[in-house]
């Protein structure tokens, strides 16, 4: 059986509410009907005795499990009742709303679609998401079977509205089925689970709200009918149907460095400024409940460390939101000479939950003093322009020349040198110029360069 596409959006109320404590759950098993009583329980239990360091707003509760996930419960924001015989009924006919062929009297299937959203969780950080309805009743004359007559199947959807008729929406993946069959004279009544994982995430990639719609296997089969609890009515013992989701909201630091850097292998970064900025790359991967900007829970603290003691810590200045990640700096003071270790833990105050420690090992090398250097004679036209320059410092590796107040390069235009030898290089050729500027500098073996000697002199244009 195929489902129809249309588009679209109705709202009633989102409420959620997260598992404090509770593991994760399974997929459900190919009845879909289960026992995950303990990590329902836990939830709703979060959600009515909420701590007051929880997130709260008057939409939703949000409380993290001290094991790095949290489990979301999501009403349904918008629903609809589709009758084959052309009905629509956006907010369901009755308290009882049906899946399958009708069994009290006129023959015509039916159809349900609800709509979640999930615009504050990314979909990468989804882990799990289960669907679970609370079942009314079923031909079925038994308690609980686990199987009996067509399964009802739930898959996610394109979108619908309140004008969307028989037969619905189209599906975006692949079904989720479940037999579960609640006999009517039985109680109490269950939630039937469907593991609606694959589905949620593909259409989360695509959109902030996710439909999912439910139908009969064999709509043509009575044994197929399934009456649930209606969202906004008075029966059963919950305001099904929910999305339980299980996603992952533990940021991590995914770069550390800084700037201005000289050099970087495998004895960490040199810098040749005593007060460079150290930076970081925070990702949070389950973003903030309530709100898609990460600068609403994400936060980053760093610590200084030389010779194994904290010399500085404190939190890092809030940077501009790129890619799903957050900037993070912070300004540094080194002394020559001495080995540092940076240490970066972001944290997410929404849940408490805290990135693993990124460090990076760090020193300051001054920079060597600036070289002699002149011009050697006057260059004609078309003639090299010869300069003469000799450094002094210990560890001089290199020789460079830029135009005055541009930026010095370890790598730019650079001959090699050694410590107090004088050489002469070739800065470029006289093509007519009036006049020479040129800034002529020193870059020492760990590739931090020096400050400039400034060669300004008149050349004979002929």
């Amino acid at each position: 059986m195929m489902w129809r596409k249309f588009a679209g959006s109705t709202c009633l109320v989102l409420a959620v509410f997260a598992a404090f404590g509770a593991a994760p759950i399974a997929a459900a098993e190919p009845s879909g009907q289960r026992d995950v009583s303990e990590a329902i329980a836990a939830a709703r239990t979060a959600g009515r005795d909420v701590e007051a360091t929880s997130l709260r707003t008057p939409t939703m509760t949000v409380m993290a499990t001290p094991h790095g996930a949290t489990y979301a419960y999501l009403r349904a924001v918008a629903m609809t009742e589709l009758w084959s015989i052309g009905q629509a009924f956006p907010d369901g006919w009755n308290e009882e709303v049906f899946v399958g062929k009708n069994f009290h009297g006129r023959p015509f299937a039916s159809r349900l679609f609800y709509r979640f959203d999930l615009g504050w969780i990314p979909p990468q950080g989804i882990a799990n998401a289960q669907f679970l309805h609370s079942q009314l009743r079923s031909p079925n004359r038994e308690c609980h079977l686990d199987s009996y007559g067509p399964a009802v199947a739930v898959a996610a959807t394109e979108p619908f509205t309140s004008t969307t008729t028989w037969p619905g929406p189209d599906a975006l993946a692949s079904d989720a089925v479940s037999g579960y069959a609640h006999g009517a004279s039985c109680g109490p009544i269950r939630d039937q689970v469907w593991d609606v994982t694959t589905g949620v995430i593909e259409a989360r990639l695509t959109s902030s709200e996710v439909t999912l719609g439910m139908r009969s296997t064999d709509e043509t089969d009575k044994r197929g009918y399934r009456g649930y609890v209606q969202p906004t009515g008075a029966g059963g013992q919950h305001a099904t149907p929910e999305l339980l989701v299980h996603f992952d909201v533990a940021p991590s630091v995914d770069s550390l460095t800084i700037t201005p850097l000289a050099s970087s292998g495998g004895a960490g970064l040199v810098t040749g400024s005593d007060t460079p900025t150290l930076h970081a790359t925070v990702r949070g991967p389950g973003g903030c409940p309530g709100t898609t900007a990460l600068t609403f829970c994400l936060s980053a603290q760093f610590e200084l460390l030389a010779g194994g003691a904290v010399v500085f810590s404190g939190p890092m200045n809030q940077g501009r939101e790129i890619n799903g990640t957050l900037e993070f700096d912070a300004g540094l003071e080194l002394v020559e000479g001495t080995e540092y270790t940076a240490r970066v833990q972001a944290v997410n105050s929404s849940s408490g939950l805290t990135s693993d420690m990124a460090e990076v090992v760090l020193r300051y090398d001054a920079p060597p003093p600036a070289p002699e250097a002149r011009l050697v004679g006057d260059p004609g036209l078309g003639q090299p322009i010869l300069i003469e320059a000799v450094s002094h410092a210990p560890d001089v590796s290199k020789l460079c020349w830029v135009s005055p107040g541009g930026a010095v390069n370890p790598d730019g235009v650079c001959t090699a040198t050694q410590p107090g030898v004088p050489m002469i290089v070739i800065a470029g050729t006289n093509e007519g110029q009036l006049w020479l500027n040129l800034g002529v500098y020193a870059v020492d073996s760990s590739g931090t360069a020096g400050r400039q000697t400034i060669i300004q002199a008149a050349l004979t244009p002929w």
